[in-house]
């Protein structure tokens, strides 16, 4: 149900991308952790699928045991490793690390 004594704000989403290249965010980005409580593979996926940068670790949320896995998947394809899984958060270590260390 709907609370209209709230103010309601609308704003324009932009790509996490579009985020990055905005504030000059490196080539290199050493850790990335992304936590918004929804649609976060979502958000990791698209990034990994069109970014010109290199993210040496990341840490993703989500809700499931499904989504953990389906992002095991996922992000191996683009050259993660699942290292560390703890309750509703999934790191990832690109494989290739020590080649922009």
């Amino acid at each position: 149900i709907a609370d209209s004594t709230k103010n309601v704000v609308e704003k324009r989403a932009i790509s996490i991308q579009t985020l990055l290249d905005m504030h000059h965010t490196p080539s290199i980005v050493h850790y990335l952790s992304v936590d918004i409580n929804g649609g976060d593979f979502e958000v990791v996926l698209n990034l990994l699928q069109h970014t010109n940068r290199h993210i040496l670790s990341l840490t993703v949320e989500h809700n499931n045991d499904e989504l953990a896995k389906k992002m095991n998947v996922q992000f191996a394809q683009f050259g993660y490793d699942a290292y560390y899984e703890h309750y509703q958060d999934n790191q990832y270590i690109l494989s290739d690390v020590k080649k922009y260390l």
